[in-house]
């Protein structure tokens, strides 16, 4: 957690103040900025690549001073990694294990397969007490959106081992699960925080007027905490606190409590625009709801130079003209990073030429590590997006997201290399539905359906069973493409997913003239409501000749969907000389 690592480089510094540079301290602080610019990238600025840039140059000071050794090389490579260039890692770890004059770091290991995408090998021995570096970077290496089930388990165990990581709230969030992210967003940030004022009582030299304040909010026991608002109102307090203190302090100490202030004030800026992504866009909350939450929130953020954002959740476009132009010309611009690319639709409301500065901004302060190009990739922007995939082939060449872009870039998928990679990736559900696309363009049907079950095995999505269920249908293979679907409706459904193969199913089943069969799934997919949904419930009772029925799907179609359907009522009640015409 970033308290942590902020109160381990305060005391590396110190020491290297008053003994002198040694190589146990420049170990010491190549780790600790690896991991604080790896648990913050997330954050809305630059403070992470700060980080990450001194954990790269006391790596390289380390080779200066000390040599090309396994172990200042394993160093390095633990900091590329973290950094976000895992061949640059890679390159490291070889170079390290080639070398005879001292054995590497036990995890040197876990570097490896993090670069290399091996899950397997970031499993703890110890199941009693699993390795918190491990579990850290399994929950970061799966997939949140393609392996979410695993990926939440290894969040739940993260913060099992470690309450005060925030980076795995900002997990949950990722998972793009409602469920989950609502969980992050609401009590996830409640005990967050309690840990975080936890860890905070034990930074040695913490300002008393601030300890005092994380002492009242820390965790006492796990049903005895402060309320949320409590500590909220503390939180402010405290990072005033820190912020004077940091101003005020002319011992030249690094890390300053500047810095932590501004990190845990970043934080709660990105937890706060997370919790109301999840009420004005997630869940659909009232207006007035989420204004009176914005109001709360902005509070909380006490002047944080993106504050601004924050007010897209009270008003209606019209009215966030000035505050987004606000947003923009009044920060300065060095501060805005590709993290910031959530803000990128919202400030062209206030004029368009906004949103060419701003991409130039973030433009010049794109680097080309992991976690910026990932952001990129999934941008607007094509020439940049190009970009940042022919960047992610270098510096990311064994991930999965990168060996599927190949594979949907390919024209062809020979046979050996086709089962190199899923016996290579046979841990990684993305990877294995891509293969399965892959080997379909080859007419490879009896590949693709065997990577398609791979990859619902792993973790079952919705996907995946439709394009399982695919290859059954398009082989005649009914019964197996019936079973398929039915498999798949055991899973949560976030939208119209269940309606969508209730759909399929009925559509099947009465194409072959099994009404009785169709029926529950008819009603299924009308249960929704939608247009289709309830076109289907209609034609299901028609074939069983239930005529009230079947009008009543139709009416209710006709009364929902009047611009677009506002007619069917009257020429089915026509039709079939039924209803009431």
């Amino acid at each position: 957690d970033l308290v942590a690592q902020y109160a381990v480089l305060r005391k590396l510094h110190s020491e290297r103040r008053l003994k002198g540079e040694t190589l146990e301290n420049l170990k010491g602080l190549v780790r600790a900025y690896s991991n604080l610019g790896n648990m913050i990238e997330y954050h809305w600025g630059p403070m992470s690549k700060v980080f990450k840039a001194r954990a790269i140059l006391y790596a390289d000071r380390m080779l200066v001073k000390y040599g090309k050794t396994a172990e200042t090389l394993s160093m390095r490579a633990y900091a590329w990694t973290l950094v976000g260039n895992f061949k640059l890692a890679m390159e490291d770890a070889e170079a390290a294990r080639k070398l005879d004059n001292g054995a590497v770091p036990d995890w040197l290991k876990q570097m490896e397969a993090f670069c290399n995408f091996v899950p397997e090998d970031l499993e703890s021995e110890d199941k009693e007490n699993p390795d918190e570096l491990a579990t850290y970077l399994k929950m970061r290496l799966l997939a949140p959106n393609y392996d979410i089930d695993r990926c939440v388990a290894a969040i739940t165990e993260m913060l099992y081992l470690n309450p005060a990581c925030s980076r795995a709230i900002e997990r949950m969030h990722q998972t793009r699960r409602l469920g989950t992210a609502r969980s992050g967003a609401e009590g996830g940030a409640n005990v967050n925080w309690h840990a975080i004022h936890s860890r905070l009582c034990k930074v040695p030299g913490l300002p008393k007027s601030a300890l005092e304040i994380s002492t009242e909010h820390q965790i006492r026991s796990s049903d005895e905490v402060s309320s949320q608002d409590e500590e909220q109102s503390g939180r402010v307090k405290l990072l005033r606190i820190l912020r004077k203190a940091g101003f005020e302090d002319t011992s030249g100490n690094e890390l300053s409590w500047n810095v932590l202030s501004e990190a845990l004030s970043d934080l709660t800026f990105v937890q706060s625009a997370r919790a109301l992504e999840v009420d004005a866009e997630w869940l659909g909350l009232p207006k007035e709801e989420v204004s009176l939450e914005a109001d709360k929130l902005i509070s909380l953020v006490d002047g944080h130079r993106l504050w601004g954002y924050l007010v897209k959740f009270k008003h209606e476009r019209a009215e966030l003209i000035q505050p987004m132009l606000d947003l923009i010309e009044n920060n300065n611009p060095t501060l805005f990073e590709m993290s910031c690319l959530p803000m990128e639709y919202p400030v062209t409301w206030a004029k368009q030429e906004n949103y060419v500065y701003f991409l130039s901004q973030l433009n010049s302060h794109w680097d080309k590590i992991y976690d910026d190009l990932i952001r990129t990739a999934w941008g607007r922007e094509e020439f940049m997006i190009n970009e940042a995939w022919e960047h992610l082939m270098v510096v990311a060449p064994n991930q999965p997201i990168v060996i599927a872009r190949r594979l949907q870039n390919t024209e062809e998928l020979d046979e050996a290399t086709g089962l190199e990679l899923e016996q290579k990736y046979r841990e990684s559900p993305y990877l294995q539905m891509e293969l399965g696309k892959a080997y379909r363009k080859k007419w490879n049907l009896q590949a693709a359906m065997r990577c398609f079950r791979n990859s619902v095995d792993l973790q079952p999505t919705i996907e995946g069973y439709n394009e399982l269920a695919y290859e059954y249908q398009r082989q005649d293979q009914l019964k197996e493409y019936q079973n398929v679907l039915e498999e798949s409706l055991s899973l949560e459904s976030y939208g119209l997913e269940d309606a969508q193969t209730h759909s399929k199913l009925a559509n099947t089943l009465m194409r072959q003239g099994k009404w009785v069969e169709a029926k529950v799934h008819a009603e299924g997919a009308a249960d929704s409501y939608s247009a289709w949904g309830l076109t289907i419930g209609a034609r299901c009772a028609e074939g069983m000749k239930e005529w009230k029925e079947a009008e009543s799907y139709r009416r209710a179609c006709s009364e929902r969907y009047e611009e677009s359907s506002g007619d069917d009522w009257y020429w089915w009640c026509l039709r079939t000389g039924h209803g009431d015409i």
